[in-house]
C-alpha cells in the first residue's frame, strides 16, 4: 500500500487500493476536517517479533481461510487468502446463487470458527491432514520464518472476523465520502475510524498500550475519530480533526501524551497536521 499511494495519490482525495486484482480508485474527502498524524514513538521490531506478531497473523489468516473453505465445501487446498473465499464461491459448484458477500463471510465466520484459539494439531485434524502437510500446504515458505507454534495459540476466529468487518468498514467509509454533504458526515467517518481501531486492538491484536492511549487522547482532544496506521504494534496514529480546532488539538496532544512521563517533546515529524496531497511525479523543468 505504501508504494501504491506514494505513486498514485491525488490532492484532496483518499485512495481505495485493491489488490485482487490491483486497482486504485480516488475517493473524494469531505471538506471541514484535517488529518493529524501523531507518532507513539514506539518502534516495532518486526524481525524479532515475527513469530508472535506480523508473520503469525499471516499464518492465522491462511488457516482461517482454509477451515472456512472446507466447512463450505470449497477446495481448501487452493485457498490461500481470506479473499479467495469469494472467488471460490463463484466457481465452487456447490449451488450458491451468487458469490458470497463480505457480510455473509462474516456470518460464516461466526458459524464455523469458535472464538477460543486453535492448536496447529487441531487445525490439521479439522482439515484432515497432518502437521508436515499443514506446514507444506498452508505455510509454504512462511513456516521457516515463523516456526510451528505449540499449543492452542492460533486466533483464527478473531483474525478472519477482523479482515471481513474491516473490509466492510472500508466500503462504508467510501460510500459516506461519495454522498452529497450531510450533517453528520464527518462524524460517521470518525466512527468508522474508531471502530477500525477497536477491531485492530481486540480482534487482530496489532495495537499496543501507547497506540490505545494516544488514540484515546486524540478523541478526547476533539477528533471525530482516531486509529492506528501501518502494521501496528507501535508507530503512528491518524486522526480526523475539525478544521476549527486543529491548533488547540495539537497543543492538547502535546501536553497530554508527549510531555508527561518524560516523553520527548513532539517534533515536526512526530505530530503534524496535513491534507491529502499529490504523490510522486516526474519533474521536468521548462
Amino acid at each position: 500500500m505504501d508504494q501504491a499511494i506514494s505513486m498514485t495519490a491525488h490532492s484532496g482525495f483518499a485512495k481505495r487500493i485493491d489488490f485482487n486484482p490491483f486497482a486504485v480508485v480516488d475517493v473524494p474527502l469531505p471538506t471541514g476536517a484535517t488529518i493529524v498524524v501523531a507518532n507513539t514513538l514506539v518502534e516495532a521490531n518486526k524481525y524479532t517479533s515475527a513469530d508472535t506478531c506480523y508473520n503469525r497473523r499471516v499464518v492465522e489468516c491462511i488457516l482461517a481461510a482454509k477451515l472456512l473453505a472446507k466447512a463450505m465445501g470449497f477446495d481448501w487446498l487452493s485457498v490461500k487468502r481470506l479473499c479467495d473465499l469469494q472467488d471460490s464461491s463463484r466457481s465452487s459448484g456447490v449451488g450458491l446463487p451468487s458469490p458470497l458477500t463480505l457480510e455473509q463471510l462474516s456470518e460464516k465466520t461466526d458459524e464455523v470458527l469458535r472464538e477460543s484459539p486453535y492448536s496447529p494439531q487441531e487445525a490439521a485434524d479439522l482439515l484432515g491432514t497432518d502437521i508436515p502437510s499443514l506446514a507444506e500446504n498452508c505455510f509454504g515458505g512462511l513456516n521457516a520464518r515463523v516456526g510451528m507454534p505449540e499449543g492452542p495459540v492460533l486466533q483464527l476466529y478473531r483474525r478472519a472476523k477482523h479482515v471481513f468487518t474491516e473490509s466492510i468498514r472500508v466500503r462504508h467509509f467510501e460510500e459516506a465520502c461519495r454522498k452529497d454533504p450531510y450533517p453528520d458526515q464527518l462524524q460517521d467517518l470518525g466512527r468508522l475510524m474508531n471502530e477500525s481501531h477497536a477491531s485492530c486492538r481486540d480482534l487482530f491484536d496489532c495495537s499496543c498500550p501507547e497506540l490505545d492511549e494516544l488514540t484515546a487522547i486524540c478523541r478526547a482532544a476533539g477528533a471525530y475519530g482516531s486509529r492506528l496506521t501501518g502494521a501496528g504494534w507501535g508507530g503512528c496514529t491518524v486522526s480526523l480533526v475539525p478544521d476549527a480546532v486543529v491548533a488547540e488539538f495539537l497543543v492538547r496532544v502535546q501536553d497530554q501524551y508527549f510531555t508527561p512521563m518524560g516523553r520527548p517533546n513532539a517534533t515536526p515529524d512526530s505530530l503534524f497536521a496535513c491534507k491529502p496531497s499529490a504523490g510522486a511525479a516526474v519533474y521536468r523543468p521548462l
